[in-house]
C-alpha cells in the first residue's frame, strides 16, 4: 500500500466515493458546509487501485478530519491515512486533530478511541440540523440507531 496526496486527476474518484458512501460530496460539520471533493487529502493505493481516501481542513492551528473511507477493511488502510494526515498536521504546526462522527457509527467510535483520540463533546441534534441542509442524510443509521447527534473527538499533537 502506498499513500499519495490527492491530485486534480484523482478528484473524480473522490467524487464517486463521496456520492457512493455519503450521498453527495458535501459534509456538514459544526454547521459548516464543506465540499470535500475540493479539500486536500490522501488516497491509499494498492498498486494501481485506490483502496481508501481521507480529506482534511486546517484552520487556526487545528486539523479537522472531514472524511475517512477505507474501501478494504482489515488492512490498516484507515490507520495509514490517519498517520499521513497526522504528519501533515505536525508539519503545519497544528496543536490537535479533530473529527466528528455520527452517533450510530460504532465502528468509528472504536477506531478513533483505539488510536489515541479522546471524546471531547457531543453535539446534540447536530445531525438533525445537518439534514435540513443535506436531506440525503438518513434518519436511521447503522445498527438501527436513529441519527441525530454528532460526537467529536480530538488528538492532541
Amino acid at each position: 500500500m502506498t499513500i499519495k496526496p490527492i491530485r486534480e486527476e484523482d478528484r473524480e474518484f473522490v467524487r464517486i466515493i463521496f456520492n457512493e458512501y455519503w450521498g453527495s460530496t458535501q459534509m456538514i460539520t459544526q454547521g459548516k458546509v464543506l465540499n470535500c471533493d475540493e479539500l486536500p487529502g490522501f488516497i491509499a493505493w494498492d498498486e494501481m487501485k485506490p483502496i481508501g481516501v481521507i480529506t482534511y481542513l486546517i484552520v487556526d492551528g487545528v486539523c479537522e478530519l472531514t472524511s475517512l473511507n477505507s474501501i478494504v477493511e482489515g488492512r490498516g488502510v484507515a490507520t495509514a491515512l490517519i498517520e499521513e494526515v497526522k504528519e501533515t498536521a505536525l508539519k503545519e504546526k497544528c496543536s490537535r486533530i479533530s473529527v466528528e462522527t455520527s452517533n450510530d457509527n460504532l465502528m468509528a467510535l472504536n477506531f478513533y478511541l483505539k488510536r489515541g483520540f479522546r471524546l471531547i463533546d457531543v453535539h446534540l441534534d447536530a445531525i438533525t440540523e445537518a439534514r435540513k441542509i443535506k436531506p440525503q442524510i438518513p434518519k436511521v443509521g447503522g445498527h438501527g440507531i436513529v441519527l441525530r447527534d454528532a460526537i467529536e473527538f480530538e488528538l492532541t499533537l
